[in-house]
């Protein structure tokens, strides 16, 4: 749940995690596609450097015309376009959680008001471009242009500091129309699933670094690490050597549940009769690690 602060060590690292680490140097769209195709079963994201504006739309008007699935994350600042490859597992880990977002919805019959974005292009006014994994707004208060509330990001080879910096272009990108990110990040060395939700807080008072600033003179939103749950496994032996049958949801501990996705914050409104928060629980996570597992190999 909620702290009093982003720890010091976690908003150090934050400041350096932005900066994107190619795996390779753009030479030829044609070249990309040779590697995403030779990439490993459970890689998850490929980066490229010195990619200029025009050469990233060309990949992707190039991905478009092929009928390409991957997505496309672009920072002219670091002339880098992370490709987001949608592996069972990557796709998995972000769908199933976004879909107990929506069921919860659905359950309250808040669905109706709720539409889903996840393959949306959005693009920044300093020529930055990102789609997210999975993504939705209340219909009554999004209009064509507009940003999604409710983003939810996932990695299996991708680290955590770059699923961070993709947390923080999502807010400061949208001009704060984005309320919540949530990632997530499994380790497969570790056995662990870890969900981050963040949302954003006013910069705090006499903070000294450096952050954007509001059109109206004050320092921008910080964002804020509001619950951070691991999902571990803890079976009698490692799980890649269990079966599918055997990596059943009780043989998962999580700690840090449940994740709350508060109505009012995504929906922009007050919850009405009916509606409330939205609480992903133990057992849900415990089931949703079980079902992402059994299909990592």
């Amino acid at each position: 749940m909620a702290t009093d602060s982003t720890p010091a060590s976690l908003e150090t690292t934050m400041e350096n995690e932005d900066s994107p680490h190619p795996d390779i140097l753009f030479t030829s769209v044609e070249d990309i596609l040779v590697s995403l195709a030779n990439l490993d079963k459970n890689q998850d994201v490929f980066c490229v450097g010195d990619v200029s504006p025009e050469t990233f739309r060309d990949i992707e008007a190039e991905r478009d015309r092929q009928g390409k699935k991957f997505g496309l994350f672009y920072q002219p600042a670091y002339e880098a376009v992370i490709i987001t490859v949608p592996t069972l597992g990557h796709s998995n880990m972000h769908t199933i959680l976004y879909d107990m977002v929506r069921d919860s919805l659905r359950d309250m019959t808040a669905h109706i008001g709720w539409m889903s974005l996840s393959t949306t292009t959005f693009d920044a006014t300093n020529g930055s471009s990102g789609q997210a994994d999975s993504a939705g707004w209340p219909i009554d208060s999004r209009n064509a242009g507009d940003w999604p509330t409710l983003v939810v990001e996932a990695g299996f080879s991708q680290t955590l500091p770059s699923l961070r910096a993709k947390m923080r272009w999502w807010f400061s990108a949208s001009d704060h129309q984005v309320k919540m990110v949530v990632l997530v990040k499994m380790d497969a060395s570790h056995e662990t699933i870890c969900i981050e939700k963040w949302v954003e807080r006013p910069n705090r008072p006499g903070a000294t670094t450096t952050r954007q600033v509001t059109r109206a003179g004050l320092r921008a939103p910080e964002p804020f690490c509001d619950q951070s749950i691991n999902i571990t496994w803890t079976g009698p032996a490692p799980i890649m050597d269990m079966s599918k049958q055997d990596r059943t949801p009780a043989r998962f501990r999580v700690s840090g549940a449940p994740l709350v996705i508060g109505f009012a914050e995504v929906y922009l409104r007050a919850p009405t009769v009916g509606e409330h928060d939205i609480a992903i629980t133990d057992v849900d996570l415990q089931n949703y690690a079980s079902l992402i597992w059994k299909y990592i190999v």
